[in-house]
């Protein structure tokens, strides 16, 4: 029987998405050569024609030459370039290939020429006829350990022995990414600057670091939106101006550690999915008319701890499904015409540092929350500024809860409202405390109340003081 005379005629790629003939294709035609990533499963398949010649249960396997460093035999392990991988669409090897690519006389014998290295190196038999061609697909992974980037590497199908084809009319040639992988991005001591109308940090999983360097990205839709990540300035900073600038991640940590990080734009944005958005020792600042911090329901805490978490804008808000808010030892500042802090059912607590609301209608407005003061500040500032929870503790305790504007209220359904060893203060033209107020120790001050009504049950050794009454009326109960 004479040997058959063998052509690799043509080639495609695919992905690793779909069963035989049901992947997805890496280019438009036969016989286009695409950019591969690393470490991600892929497949090529193989138009082989036969000439002047008849052979049964024939054997095909796959090679590849990677930098021009000579023809190797794919094995089904890692540890060079490439390597034979199982595919992730439950597809047997040694199956049955049918035509897809090719257009001539396909063979009517067996076509066993899938092979992914799962149950042994090479094809299973085909049935090889003259003037007829079959069709060979090999599952594929190139291992990033052993590659660079934009390195290139050849494919071919010899028969299992490591005989040659007698001619290869079309061969593939791979060029490797590997940018597209998980990897950190960092400035070290160093400046990573981004700049332009669309500039980028989009990694898949990373953590994204200035180190003690700057990170800065200018632009019109400046971004860094990985997939699960850490988002860290360390001790230098990172910085994002423009009209869309946004931090985006999946699930990750959010933190300016020791630096800044700074969002300055129109709709500037921190919008995590389940993250701890903190400040650390230093500063996030996001500033812009809808300058906010705005995530999921999974619980979370917003923290400036030692530093400073700032929000400047119309519509500045923090508004978490579950979370703790508070400004720890430093400082929570919201500023513009609707600030406002609305969680869900939270403790908003400025610690032993300030809660800074100021603003046309600056506002704490939470379902059943703790609003204290702590050692330090809360103020709210502005024409309608309001504190309204459902059912919760409102205190200045060792601090000062301040409400300025022209109709301050603290109306809450079941609170109590106290000035522990601090200091409450409302001023306005329409003042007012309609609950339950103990001073212990401390003072609640009203300044120009009109036609209002104060209720102060069970002062003790403390200070009440009205200014400027009118029409209104002051019950002390208990009073010592």
């Amino acid at each position: 029987m004479t040997n058959p005379v063998y052509d690799q005629d043509a080639y495609r790629g695919y992905d690793d998405d779909g069963g035989l003939g049901a992947a997805t294709s890496k280019t438009a035609s036969n016989n286009q050569d695409w950019t591969q990533d690393a470490d991600e499963n892929f497949r090529i398949r193989f138009v082989i024609q036969a000439t002047t010649g008849n052979k049964n249960n024939a054997i095909f396997a796959l090679y590849f030459n990677h930098e021009g460093g000579g023809w190797t035999a794919l094995s089904n392990s890692s540890g060079a370039a490439c390597y034979l991988n199982d595919d992730g669409n439950s597809i047997a090897d040694n199956a049955t290939t049918s035509q897809l690519i090719g257009g001539g006389t396909y063979i009517s014998g067996e076509s066993k020429a899938y092979d992914d290295g799962t149950s042994d190196i090479g094809t299973g038999n085909v049935d090889v006829v003259a003037d007829q061609e079959f069709e060979a697909e090999f599952c594929i992974n190139i291992d990033s350990a052993q590659v660079s980037d934009e390195d290139t590497i050849l494919f071919r199908v010899e028969l299992s022995d490591g005989t040659d084809l007698d001619t290869y009319s079309n061969t593939p040639t791979v060029t490797v990414n590997i940018s597209a992988t998980p990897q950190n991005i960092n400035a070290n001591y160093g400046t990573l600057t981004l700049t332009g109308q669309g500039a980028a940090i989009s990694p898949g999983a990373s953590n994204i670091t200035a180190g003690y360097g700057t990170i800065t990205l200018t632009g019109q839709g400046a971004t860094i939106v990985p997939g699960a990540s850490n988002i860290a300035a360390n001790y230098g900073t990172i910085t994002m101006t423009g009209q869309g600038a946004t931090i985006t991640p999946g699930a990750a940590n959010i933190t300016a550690g020791y630096g800044t990080l700074t969002l300055t734009g129109q709709g500037a944005t921190i919008v995590p999915g389940a993250s701890n958005i903190t400040a650390g020792y230093g500063t996030i600042t996001l500033t812009g008319q809808q300058a906010a911090v705005s995530f999921g329901g999974a619980p979370q805490n917003i923290n400036a701890n030692y530093g400073t978490i700032t929000l400047t804008g119309q519509a500045a808000s923090i508004v978490p499904g579950t979370a703790t808010i508070t400004a720890g030892y430093g400082t929570l500042t919201l500023t513009g015409q609707g600030a406002s802090i609305t969680p869900g059912a939270s403790n908003i607590n400025a610690g032993y540092g300030t809660l800074t609301l100021t603003g046309q209608s600056a506002a704490l407005v939470a379902g059943a929350v703790n609003i204290d003061a702590g050692y330090c500040t809360i103020t709210l500032t502005g024409q309608g500024a309001v504190i309204t929870p459902g059912a919760a503790n409102i205190a200045a305790n060792y601090g000062t809860l301040t409400l300025t504007g022209q109709a301050v209220t603290i109306t809450g359904g079941a609170v109590v409202v106290a000035a522990n060893y601090g200091t409450l203060t409302l001023t306005g033209q329409g003042a007012a405390l309609s609950i339950t107020a103990a001073a212990a120790g401390g003072t609640i001050l009203l300044t120009e109340l009109q036609i209002g009504t104060i209720i102060l049950t069970e002062l003790q050794i403390g200070t009440a003081i009205l200014t400027e009454r009118q029409i209104g009326t002051v019950i002390l109960e208990e009073t010592q």
